[in-house]
């Protein structure tokens, strides 16, 4: 009956133990997974610290971290309580054990006491010399056998018993230890967590303030940037002006030295009747033809597209960028794009020396150049050397701006370019 019972304890002690220990198993699968999310985080952030950039997404991966910290000590404090679970089914475990070795050293106790009346020689003859018949005599023989198997199996089932239970204790300990681990983790976490939080408000502060002097500087660029849109559209309305009045000109000419030749097939005799004004200058340059066929003025990466450029940091923060930014190495040699003449080299706050080429009813503009090589009113053809890549202090880096403008009408460069 005892047996019985301690089986059928043992069969539901054992099914709750497995059902306690899947639950553990998964709670340190999610543990050790959040803990590589949060390495692969404290990796990213390393590499935007390497960059020296400060970003949005540095401060939502802080976020993120501390988020998955809090998911670590939730699941730790899950992990307590499976664990005080076990503590728990393992005491209650020893305590039931406890009490039914008791009561098998009753049992034992008494047998033995018993089998010592029975000890002599005399009293166990006597004992089967009682019997009234020979069957019983057998029977009697056997049970004296039998009781004495018995005695010894219930010795050795008694210290079974006694070994599991100090099983059961080792396992104890085992579980609180890991349970004493769990509250130190769980202590570790919570100061890192305070330490991410500190860190974050320290991070959000600063931002804002980067903020503020990044749209203060981009403000500054993009008043630069209308200032050289506006330079090269008035560059660009003087020469288109300076070609049409030489066309009107030449045609002009060419009209006085046909009235001899009536059948002079000049094309630009029609224009001795207009004004400057009326006058379309006709790209025959062949410059419009070479859409993603143009070299680049210098091997480099762009930096900086065309168009309107969002800041990463803050999307609200922009930049109107008149052409494209390449970086390189200061020094390097920048080359015209195209057969042409150079029209105007100038200054300007911001860009540096620029070089601007015409072609046709197109226009180039190269800026931050040093060194340059090329006059003013020269004729030159492509991938000419007309300068160096300056250096730029805001980047730290060799820097070239570069533009295409059809009349006063920006192109992508990036559109054009091989």
């Amino acid at each position: 009956m005892v047996k019985k019972f301690l089986v059928i304890l043992g069969f539901i002690l054992l099914t709750q133990s497995l059902m306690a220990q899947s639950k553990k198993d998964q709670l340190q699968k999610q543990y050790q997974q959040l803990k590589e999310e949060i390495k692969a985080l404290q990796a990213s952030m390393a590499d935007n610290k390497k960059q020296q950039t400060l970003t949005k997404k540095e401060v939502e991966e802080i976020n993120s971290k501390i988020e998955k910290r809090q998911a670590i000590i939730l699941n730790i404090n899950e992990q307590l309580g499976v664990v005080n679970i076990e503590i728990s089914e393992k005491s209650k475990d020893i305590q039931s054990m406890s009490k039914e070795i008791v009561k098998l050293k009753t049992e034992y106790a008494n047998m033995i006491r018993w089998l010592q009346k029975q000890q002599s020689n005399t009293n166990k003859l006597a004992f089967v010399m009682e019997s009234k018949n020979f069957t019983e005599a057998y029977k009697r023989l056997k049970f004296l056998k039998t009781y004495g198997n018995y005695r010894v199996r219930q010795a050795n089932y008694i210290q079974e018993q006694i070994e599991k239970i100090f099983g059961r204790i080792e396992a104890l300990k085992a579980i609180k230890a890991e349970k004493q681990n769990l509250l130190n983790e769980s202590v570790v976490q919570k100061q890192e967590l305070a330490k991410e939080k500190a860190k974050k408000d320290q991070l959000a502060a600063k931002l804002s303030t980067d903020l503020q002097d990044l749209s203060t500087n981009y403000k500054k660029k993009n008043l630069q940037a209308a200032a050289i849109n506006k330079k090269i559209k008035n560059l660009i309305e003087a020469e288109i002006k300076k070609e049409k009045d030489r066309q009107v000109a030449l045609a002009k000419k060419n009209k006085e030295t046909s009235n001899t030749n009536k059948n002079d097939k000049n094309s630009n005799k029609d224009n001795a009747t207009k004004s400057s004004e009326e006058v379309t200058i006709v790209d025959n340059s062949g410059f419009g033809n070479n859409k993603k066929n143009l070299s680049w003025p210098a091997q480099g990466t762009v930096i900086s597209k065309f168009g309107r450029q969002a800041h990463p940091t803050d999307p609200s923060i922009f930049i109107d960028n008149p052409g494209i930014e390449i970086k390189t190495t200061q020094g390097v040699a920048v080359k015209s794009v195209y057969k042409g003449k150079v029209t105007k080299i100038f200054n300007l706050a911001g860009y540096g020396n620029c070089i601007m080429m015409m072609h046709g009813s197109y226009f180039t503009v190269y800026s931050n150049i040093e060194n340059i090589t090329v006059t003013q009113g020269q004729e030159i053809e492509a991938n000419t050397t007309i300068g160096t890549v300056g250096f730029n202090e805001e980047q730290q880096a060799g820097i070239l701006g570069f533009q295409i403008w059809q009349y006063q009408h920006k192109e992508n460069p990036l559109s054009w370019l091989k």
